[in-house]
């Protein structure tokens, strides 16, 4: 994921390698004996670059939503949220 990161052209290949290494760091920190926090700022970091990239994706933006909900703070973690749904409900036939 980290060489796509710099070897990617594409701005949704690069939203999946952030989206990817969010993901990662988002398990990694949820492990016994993990650096937690450290992991799950990182996390937030690259799950938000990929949002950024593709505003449109329900997933990435959930994530986002879910590790907000992770840190604790739950209000913004839930507009996350509902943005999450109501894109997956615009992309539904």
């Amino acid at each position: 994921f980290e060489a796509l990161l710099t070897d990617a052209d594409e701005p949704s290949l690069q939203a999946a390698a952030h989206r990817g290494i969010g993901r990662i760091r988002m398990a990694a920190a949820l492990q016994p004996g993990s650096d937690g926090d450290e992991s799950l700022v990182q996390a937030l970091r690259h799950l938000q670059q990929a949002t950024t990239l593709q505003p449109d994706d329900h997933a990435s933006t959930a994530a986002v939503g879910w590790l907000l909900h992770l840190q604790g703070r739950h209000g913004d973690a839930r507009q996350w949220i509902e943005r999450a749904m109501a894109l997956e409900r615009a992309a539904e036939p």
